[in-house]
């Protein structure tokens, strides 16, 4: 399965094009509906480690690191940045994944 935060409900704010002639595009980030929703969908809680990154986390409990931004968006801390080591993350089981991505809006 194969999904991108930018697929929907996302406005393009600026397109500029670099020395390669490509286009860098910036988006808005999307807004949380899930916070309010949790007990819609089954989650485990994972405790933040040195050296974790949102993409490994992807990876060890889906399969599929691209899938990082889902883990990011639930916990309304979108980098890795805004993370320190001890904190608690909500991550969406497995089997709850369609569920939490069709909440988002894709």
């Amino acid at each position: 399965m194969t999904f991108s935060r930018y697929q929907k409900n996302n406005k393009k704010i600026t397109e500029v094009e670099n020395r390669d002639n490509d286009f860098v595009t910036h988006y808005t980030s999307p807004e949380n509906i899930i916070d309010k929703k949790k007990q819609n969908f089954s989650y485990s809680e994972y405790q933040w480690k040195y050296g974790d990154r949102l993409y490994k986390l992807a990876q060890r409990f889906y399969g599929d690191s691209k899938l990082w931004w889902v883990i990011a968006h639930v916990n309304l801390r979108p980098t890795d940045s805004h993370y320190s080591p001890g904190d608690i993350l909500i991550v969406p089981n497995r089997n709850a994944l369609d569920t939490v991505i069709e909440m988002l809006g894709y």
